[in-house]
C-alpha cells in the first residue's frame, strides 16, 4: 500500500466536496499541467498530432474533474492517474478520428532518436 502525498490528498478532499476554494485553484493547476505532459508525451511518440494537445488536455480535464471520486490514492499517484486518463483520451480520439490523426515524427525528435 503507497502512501499518499499532498496532491493525493487535494484530489480526496475535492471529492469529498471539502477542498477550499485555493484547494481547487491547486489541482485544476495539476490537472492541467499533468495532462498537458501526458499529452505531449504522446506527441513526441508520434501518437497525437500538436494541434491535438488542446483538445486532449480539455477532454482529460472533464473526465478527471468527473471521476475524480473513484481516484483511490492506495493504487496510484494522482498524477499518474491522470497519465492513465490521458492515454484513454488519447485512443479514444485516435478511434474517433482514425489513423489520419497520427503524425510520424521528424528525424531526431523523438527523445534523442
Amino acid at each position: 500500500m503507497r502512501k499518499p502525498n499532498a496532491i493525493d490528498y487535494l484530489a480526496i478532499y475535492a471529492a469529498r466536496g471539502c477542498a477550499t476554494k485555493f484547494q481547487m485553484e491547486l489541482l485544476a493547476r495539476t490537472v492541467l499541467d499533468c495532462s498537458r505532459k501526458a499529452a505531449l508525451a504522446y506527441v513526441r511518440r508520434g501518437f497525437l498530432r500538436n494541434a491535438d494537445v488542446d483538445d486532449v488536455c480539455q477532454e482529460t480535464w472533464a473526465r478527471i474533474f468527473a471521476r475524480l471520486q473513484t481516484f483511490d490514492a492506495q493504487k496510484a499517484a494522482f498524477e499518474t492517474w491522470i497519465g492513465v486518463v490521458a492515454r484513454s483520451v488519447v485512443g479514444d480520439f485516435r478511434r474517433q478520428y482514425g489513423k489520419d490523426a497520427v503524425l510520424v515524427p521528424l528525424e531526431g525528435d523523438v527523445d534523442g532518436d
